[in-house]
């Protein structure tokens, strides 16, 4: 199924072939990572985005684990592929959302620190939740 997923043939995916599929940003990290797992003999968890067998690149989260004989001796490896790229790209979009915000934010309280009127807001209870700094330098109440 992996290998009609990337619409290669198993040979073209052994060794370091498999980093052809690899989206360019993505290949020396997924390589280094991969690389240094493997010279320590340690698993490995590693996310990148795989050229697909249509073309279109999408994130994947490769997870391997040596397989060892019962004095230790590494045998080999076993691994597995999920695509991963809608949970990605949902992750991406909200943090996107959430920095937008942020500045946002930030340009708001710019234009209010600045400007110079006196600003507040209260809950409902009328306690005081915010003054800007014009109105705390004319109350003299910093809240």
């Amino acid at each position: 199924a992996g290998l009609a997923y990337l619409g290669r043939a198993n040979e073209e995916l052994e060794g370091r072939r498999f980093l052809a599929a690899l989206h360019d940003d993505d290949r020396a990290r997924v390589a280094s990572v991969r690389d240094a797992a493997l010279a320590e003999g340690r698993a490995y968890t590693v996310e990148g985005r795989f050229r697909r067998h249509d073309g279109v690149y999408r994130w994947q989260r490769f997870e391997v684990h040596p397989i060892r004989a019962e004095d230790g001796t590494l045998q080999g490896w076993i691994g597995s592929a999920r695509d991963i790229h809608d949970d990605w790209m949902r992750d991406a979009e909200r943090e996107a959302g959430a920095r937008a915000l942020r500045e946002q934010d930030e340009r708001l309280r710019a234009v209010l620190e600045t400007m110079p009127q006196l600003v507040w807001s209260a809950d409902p209870r009328g306690r005081i939740e915010y003054f800007n700094l014009r109105a705390e330098e004319y109350t003299g109440v910093p809240v």
